[in-house]
């Protein structure tokens, strides 16, 4: 579950971590600044698996609501604004396990025409194959709109983005303020705990409305080691 990169007429992911433009985003306190955008996520794959095989595209109107779907059928497209749009996917094929993929390792993936395969192989190991007609291939688009040529032309001159573009001192200042006047706390010092509370602050996500308990609680065993024993038959 997510928002894709945002971007406003004075701040960018080239001038600042995607995370702060998210918290920028949430906090509406740049929404005269927003450039909007049109992401269209278009689906090429040969064959439609029906329901079991899920993998459907998910996207929120308002937080608190369940999500609405989208069937990634081929030759379709799915349009909408993944800046303002809080979207994600169901799991594909949910029934079966994902093979372990160690990062650390030469990790491929290589198609066999004599056998219409496409095997994952790890240091030149196979450990798992897939048929062609199984894949889920989508391509993703997106453009940013302007009221007017005029408009596109200066957002892209690079002396007016120079004049244009915020400090980072000015964005800490204006959050700082913010939320100060919505917790009545003062934002800690530190970099990492500074940016924590910038997030926990102002970006939220919907909630799990199908579960009992709409949490990660499997986390917890990692700030309390002493859970570990008791979560660890639901959890592993």
């Amino acid at each position: 579950t997510h928002v894709d990169g945002v971007y406003f007429w004075r701040a960018t992911r080239f001038e600042f971590p995607q995370w702060l433009l998210a918290v920028m985003a949430y906090s509406n306190l740049w929404a005269d600044d927003y450039v909007h955008q049109v992401q269209l996520v278009a689906y090429y794959h040969e064959k439609d698996l029906g329901e079991g095989a899920a993998g459907e595209f998910l996207y929120w109107r308002r937080d608190g609501e369940r999500p609405e779907e989208a069937n990634p059928k081929p030759g379709t497209a799915i349009g909408v604004d993944g800046t303002k749009t809080v979207h994600s996917t169901k799991v594909y094929f949910p029934d079966r396990k994902a093979p372990p993929v160690d990062k650390s390792r030469k990790n491929a993936l290589v198609y066999d025409n004599s056998t219409d395969m496409w095997r994952v192989t790890s240091d030149d190991a196979t450990i798992a194959s897939y048929p062609t007609h199984e894949l889920r291939c989508s391509l993703v688009f997106r453009a940013r709109c302007f009221e007017s040529e005029e408009a596109l032309a200066r957002y892209h001159d690079p002396e007016d983005k120079k004049r244009r573009t915020m400090s980072l001192d000015e964005v800490l200042q204006r959050l700082s303020t913010d939320y100060t006047s919505r917790t009545g706390r003062v934002l800690p010092s530190g970099r990492l705990e500074l940016a924590v509370a910038l997030m926990e602050e102002y970006i939220t996500y919907p909630l799990n409305q199908d579960v009992l308990i709409p949490m990660n609680y499997c986390a917890l065993a990692k700030l309390q080691p002493a859970l570990a024993p008791l979560l660890e038959p639901i959890c592993n």
